[in-house]
């Protein structure tokens, strides 16, 4: 399993629940999203024989409707995330396509 995950607490509840729930194989974590380019995503799937989910989501500090001081919405640092999880599921979709 591959997680990309900022938050040092997060990822160190997803390793727990690996751990804990006896998950087979190994887990992977990168702790930016933005390191994770073509070659990566071509390194990953060929060692996992592909990706059978892709699961993603940007912070929505900048489009809550809580947010009352800066709600730039997608234009937003945190916000514009939405399109690097865009852009890797292009790569994943044009690589996988390679390996069917």
């Amino acid at each position: 399993m591959l997680s990309v995950e900022i938050s040092e607490v997060s990822r160190n509840v997803v390793r727990c629940w690996w751990e804990q729930t006896n998950q087979r194989g190994n887990l992977y974590h990168l702790a930016d999203v933005q390191e994770l380019n073509a070659d990566r995503l071509e390194h990953y799937i060929s060692s996992f024989g592909g990706f059978a989910l892709v699961i993603g989501g940007s912070p929505c500090n900048n489009l809550a409707g809580s947010n009352r001081h800066h709600r730039d919405g997608l234009k937003a640092k945190e916000s514009s995330l939405f399109y690097d999880y865009f852009c890797i599921l292009d790569l994943v979709k044009g690589i996988m396509a390679r390996y069917n």
